[in-house]
């Protein structure tokens, strides 16, 4: 059921802690596996149903709010729902030459949305924010296209720059490096529901920030297709990148 995969665990960090949006202990066996996994997806049109709440919850940019927010569509992704999302301007959803604005997918409110959060000054909710954006690029069943997949690349960017955290810094530069070289590792004959390697930062063993960075991206990468990379046999509770 939709509640029970996305609603936050009991003594789960809150937005404003730095490794919010790392992935639980204790999850069920098998989430994240992606499209290789046994076990079934999220019912996508009973989460549909419910994103305009999210999208006007994400608009309220209360902190509390927004986070366990982000928090369920993390665990949504990584339990396998199917989305995508290409088209985020209106006049380009309306049919060629009709001269009229077009009707965007609930997927790409609610992805608008999200990037909106940016403007939220926490160490804690930009690291979420970014972990959300990165899963739903690499993840095997939830894709992003297009514009959407530019103003993706562009939020990271905008955290990038207005960023007070040097972690949250750090992290965003990874997470566009990470995004593009998933994007271009597709391009080139990637297998679907095999994982895109994950890149190896510089400096990991000299600046700790460039460490919790490459945690992070082990963190989404194991959340969308499990520890061996072909989303077999994994379960959250052996992510790396809950760091303190």
């Amino acid at each position: 059921p939709v509640e029970e995969a996305g609603a936050p665990e009991a003594g789960a960090p809150e937005a404003g802690a730095p490794d919010a949006g790392a992935p639980e202990a204790g999850a069920p066996e098998g989430a994240g596996v992606g499209r290789g996994g046994e076990q079934a997806t999220l019912p996508t049109r009973a989460l549909s149903a419910v994103l305009p709440a999210m999208c006007a919850a994400c608009d309220t940019q209360v902190l509390k709010i927004v986070g366990v927010v982000l928090q369920f569509l993390y665990h949504a992704i990584s339990f396998g729902v199917e989305g995508s999302v290409s088209t985020i301007s209106k006049k380009e959803a309306g049919e060629e030459g009709a001269g009229e604005q077009g009707t965007l997918s609930e997927w790409a409110h609610m992805l608008q949305s999200v990037c909106k959060c940016f403007d939220i000054a926490d160490d804690g909710a930009e690291i979420q924010l970014l972990k959300v954006l990165l899963l739903a690029v690499v993840s095997p069943t939830f894709h992003v296209h297009g514009e959407a997949l530019l103003l993706v690349i562009r939020t990271c960017y905008n955290i990038y720059l207005g960023t007070r955290s040097e972690l949250s810094a750090a992290v965003a530069k990874a997470a566009m490096k990470q995004g593009l070289s998933c994007v271009f590792q597709r391009v080139e004959g990637l297998p679907v529901g095999v994982s895109p390697q994950v890149l190896q930062l510089d400096g990991v063993d000299r600046d700790p920030m460039v460490k919790q960075a490459q945690e992070f991206l082990q963190a989404v990468a194991t959340s969308a297709y499990g520890e061996g990379g072909r989303g077999e046999g994994a379960q959250l509770a052996g992510a790396v990148g809950g760091g303190e």
